[in-house]
């Protein structure tokens, strides 16, 4: 993880890659795969890897792709990723008008830990009811 820091911080062409797969949220989810195989997956291959692939890059890569789009089978057919991209994928809630953050809940969330405080366990919470 902290390699990956270093990467991002010192290299203009794989922030750029990383901010490609940050947009896959806010497409249809429908178009993902196509845009993972052919925008992301391409950029990075032609543009960061060049000649020597980053090994600690193309491990998260691999890891975003079995969790969030899924592994290529032996057919050449993207499988189920871990978690669904309907789960995952913004797109339909913007076209609802729905919220896409969950603001409001970690502001609930910091409010309770600014009264209650952090780690007082279960006797401060009955106290403080």
């Amino acid at each position: 993880k902290k390699r990956l820091v270093e990467e991002f911080e010192s290299n203009p062409k794989f922030q750029v890659g990383y901010e490609l797969i940050l947009v896959l949220q806010w497409i249809p989810p429908d178009w993902v795969v196509t845009a993972w195989t052919e925008i992301v997956l391409d950029y990075f291959n032609k543009e960061v890897f060049g000649h020597e692939p980053d090994r600690n890059i193309k491990s998260y890569l691999t890891y975003f792709e079995d969790n969030y789009v899924g592994e290529i089978d032996d057919e050449g057919v993207y499988t189920k990723p871990r978690y669904e991209i309907s789960k995952w994928n913004h797109a339909e809630c913007i076209k609802a008008g729905q919220k896409t953050s969950n603001n409001l809940v970690e502001n609930w969330n910091g409010s309770w830990n600014k009264t209650l405080g952090t780690k007082k366990g279960l006797w401060h919470f009955i106290r403080s009811l």
